[in-house]
């Protein structure tokens, strides 16, 4: 598990993106957190999952129950099963053949929003990223859910460079600050930059 830790060293409000999980297999799961100018946030480890889904058939929105995870290794299965005109939304679970990856699947002929919410350790409740994915009609997708990272920012509307942590770091808190710095063009605008542990 990892923290993270944002800094924002400009005198402009700023919102940093948090992508978690991702790599050329696997869809990541994304945050965002508001930095106050000269301000600190901190993000805490996650530590489990939550996730819904939702599907529109013939103007009608059905929506499933919520299934809590302990952890981001899981098969989630949205199903809709009728009879005698009523309809019956499900998503059923069951634990994962591959660590760190949310494998998401759609049996039904129309498209599904998933949604996950990944909640923090040490304050139940406390949300720290959330996604909604659509996953085509018959179709699965991989989510990752590993402690590879990457982070972009917005300040005052300028994105700045993406920064990636390494996922050899596994369980290492990470800070991020947002600089200004001058663009590839010459142009005043801010960056993003890693700030490496001291030993």
């Amino acid at each position: 598990m990892t923290q993270i830790t944002a800094v924002n060293s400009t005198d402009q409000s700023a919102q940093l993106t948090i992508l978690k999980g991702g790599d050329e297999r696997t869809q990541a799961l994304s945050g965002k957190v508001d930095v106050a100018a000269e301000g600190v946030v901190i993000v805490p480890p996650v530590k489990g999952y939550t996730v819904s889904a939702s599907v529109a058939i013939d103007g009608n929105t059905y929506t499933t129950n919520t299934v809590h995870l302990p952890d981001g290794a899981w098969r989630l299965t949205a199903r809709l099963e009728a009879g005698d005109g009523v309809f019956f939304f499900e998503l059923a679970s069951q634990p994962g053949d591959v660590p760190d990856r949310l494998v998401l699947i759609n049996t039904l002929r129309e498209p599904v929003l998933f949604t996950i919410t990944a909640y923090a350790a040490d304050a139940p409740g406390q949300a720290v990223l959330s996604s909604d994915l659509v996953v085509q009609p018959t179709e699965r997708l991989d989510v990752g859910t590993g402690n590879s990272f990457a982070f972009y920012a917005v300040v005052d509307g300028v994105v700045t460079n993406t920064v990636e942590v390494d996922p050899g770091r596994p369980g290492q808190d990470v800070t991020l600050q947002m600089v200004e710095a001058v663009t590839d063009d010459g142009q005043e605008g801010y960056g993003l930059t890693l700030v490496e542990p001291t030993a």
